[in-house]
């Protein structure tokens, strides 16, 4: 007969199981007693002599009780309980009882907790009913190797006399169980384990976890688990040696397979990339999922950096294989960049802590992969020295931006929009400056991209809108503008999805005395990307703002762009109005675009017009409006002047 209880520093009992409370001998409980109570009083009182001359390691003792009429033998041990300061807290006992009962096996077999004890030589001495039941009468010896396994080595040699933790056994199927054990060494040199079944509990914060670290679409590593799987790579180098990689890959055109069949088969594309990117690479690579179309891959010892490259050519090719979708073939691809790292690099970027070296490494081959974008997209591109100088360049420009509008280094020129057909300048767009101390001055090509990964794109947009708007008033009053004269504002998606955005374009509108018709917002086609970017857009319309769609025509424009926010006007890429100046073959598709944009109601501007024949060819070509050097210069506000325009259009 086995029993759990625990007593005060004095000896006191405090709880007791109802094996313990039987040392009473009268039934009675044993609350506020000492386990021995029961003893004789000659052999009370040797124990009670040896108790008071106890050492820090613990109490053992044995005496007789009667139970039931008949004698029996009781074992009891003590061990300490230490709080985190050393204070002793109490003692938590053991007590075995020889020749237990059929009351004692009665007791312990209903209860629903898993109870069973290990003799000094390794086997079981008693399995309750709850035991047997749970791992099957076969399996129940092995419960004795199962414990020794899982407990710490401190509690086996007799530095601990308990522990609490997790011990996993085998049910009678052979499936996993994780219980909940306290274990207490018994005076033989054995163990009594006293354990709950908590497997669902465990199943379900292993599962939490794993959501948490998981991509739900995919089912690949996020960023956070990602990292750190770099970072163990590298602790990995440095003991080895070996070279590892990361790969930063990002995919194409996915805008086309979202507008073409809808969102959530363009989700089932990423899946299926993530599918080709695990059987493309080794086994034991780790590839993750950094969020919308961009994966990340870990190599391990890959040598050098044409091993990595290798890889990723092998990412790419397959990526490439064509997707049935509905009946349709769809071709995309990747874009790939890849950054290696060698224990030897005593750079100070890759030389710190494991993870500051993981966050590095991505960092760079994120660089790699727009680089390969910008060289034509479905390549993979190595990190450079070079790149490594932009991206320091990057690193300051992101530091003095967040000073620039505080210290009133941003400023912004306007640029004259004219209709093609009358010369009458109608609009101007602001465009931003940034008068940096050492750089001269920069254009928003140097620096919106930081502005939106620090945040700061948000106040800067609030700053450019309320001064566009201030200039506008300040023309109005000396008559260098009419009431109907519009200013366009370019703003990015980080912008447009901003809480509050429509409530400050429309704050700022009044407080400068204006009309929403006088203030355009120009955005580019990848903001209707979001639905709720694309449902502000909608709102701005519907309250009288007046809305431009930029760079219209480019890879990433389609019909369903007029749809999703029935823009006022459209802006032709300047991909397309270059080349007029030097050949014809754009001119059908020129042509087409304008058609396209009349029919729907829309007036079509284009800018990059830098001479007179490309001016003569749109006007052939039906555009309205015109804008760019040949028509007039950017300027700043105090020189703005519409009234020199006309010629030149007409001209």
């Amino acid at each position: 007969m086995i029993g759990l209880f625990e007593t005060d520093p004095a000896g006191r009992v405090l709880a007791a199981d109802s094996v313990s409370t039987r040392l009473s001998a009268t039934g009675g409980t044993m609350i506020g007693r000492t386990p021995w109570t029961a003893a004789t009083p000659t052999r009370r009182t040797e124990i009670e002599r040896d108790w008071s001359s106890r050492t820090t390691e613990g109490f053992d003792t044995d005496f007789d009780i009667g139970i039931d009429g008949i004698i029996r033998r009781a074992h009891v041990v003590m061990s300490p309980r230490l709080g985190a300061d050393g204070t002793l807290l109490g003692y938590l006992g053991t007590v075995v009882v020889d020749h237990a009962d059929d009351n004692a096996h009665h007791v312990l077999d209903r209860t629903p907790d898993i109870v069973w004890s290990v003799d000094d030589a390794g086997a079981i001495t008693f399995a309750n009913e709850s035991t047997r039941r749970l791992v099957g009468p076969a399996r129940v010896d092995n419960l004795a190797s199962t414990l020794r396994d899982q407990v710490p080595r401190a509690l086996l040699i007799g530095d601990l006399s308990h522990w609490r933790g997790d011990v996993v056994v085998r049910d009678t199927v052979g499936d996993s169980l994780t219980l909940d054990c306290t274990v207490v060494r018994t005076p033989d040199g054995g163990f009594t384990a006293w354990c709950r079944d908590v497997t669902s509990s465990a199943r379900l914060h292993a599962e939490l976890a794993h959501q948490a670290t998981h991509d739900a679409l995919t089912g690949l590593p996020v960023r956070q688990l990602f990292l750190r799987r770099v970072a163990e790579a590298v602790e990995r180098s440095r003991i080895d040696g070996r070279a590892l990689a990361v790969l930063y890959v990002d995919i194409d055109h996915l805008k086309i397979v979202n507008d073409t069949f809808g969102h959530d088969d363009g989700d089932a594309f990423i899946a299926l990339i993530g599918r080709r990117l695990v059987a493309s690479t080794r086994p034991d690579d780790v590839i993750g999922r950094m969020g919308g179309d961009e994966f990340v891959v870990l190599c391990e010892r890959v040598g050098d950096e044409t091993a990595a490259l290798d890889l990723a050519e092998r990412i790419i090719a397959a990526a490439a294989e064509p997707v049935v979708l509905h009946g349709q073939r769809m071709s995309t691809g990747v874009s790939v960049g890849v950054a290696t790292w060698k224990p030897t690099d005593r750079s100070v970027a890759l030389n710190g802590a494991p993870l500051d070296v993981a966050l590095e490494l991505v960092r760079r081959a994120d660089t790699a992969m727009y680089r390969a974008k910008t060289r034509g997209k479905g390549r993979c591109e190595p990190f450079t020295d070079a790149m490594s100088h932009a991206v320091e360049r990057r690193g300051r420009l992101r530091l003095d931006l967040e000073r620039a509008l505080a210290e009133q280094q941003l400023h912004l020129v306007f640029q004259p929009i004219a209709a093609l057909h009358t010369g009458r300048v109608e609009a101007a767009e602001a465009l931003l400056r940034w008068e940096h101390p050492t750089e001269g001055v920069l254009t928003p090509a140097d620096f919106v991209d930081l502005a939106e990964e620090t945040g700061l794109v948000v106040p800067i947009g609030a700053w450019v809108v309320d001064e566009a708007l201030r200039v506008l008033a300040s023309w109005i009053a000396d008559g260098r503008a009419d009431r109907h004269f519009r200013v366009h504002v370019n703003v990015s998606a980080h912008q447009v999805v901003h809480v509050g955005f429509v409530e400050d374009l429309t704050t700022a509108v009044r407080r400068h005395g204006l009309a929403p018709g006088n203030l355009s917002i120009e955005y580019q086609s990848d903001v209707l990307d979001d639905d709720e970017a694309a449902r502000t857009l909608r709102s701005l319309h519907r309250l009288g703002f007046v809305l431009t769609i930029d760079d219209f025509g480019g890879h990433r424009s389609s019909l369903s762009d007029l749809r999703a926010s029935t823009p006022h006007f459209v802006k032709l890429a300047g991909s397309f109005v270059r080349p007029l100046d030097v050949d014809d073959r754009d001119d059908p598709m020129v042509r087409g675009l304008v058609q396209l944009a009349h029919g729907l109601d829309v007036s079509v501007i284009a800018a990059w017009v830098v001479s007179n024949h490309q001016l003569q060819r749109l006007r052939a070509l039906g555009c309205d409006y015109v804008q760019g050097f040949h028509v007039a210069r950017p300027t700043r506000a105090d020189d703005f002047d519409p009234t020199n325009v006309a010629s030149r259009v007409l001209g």
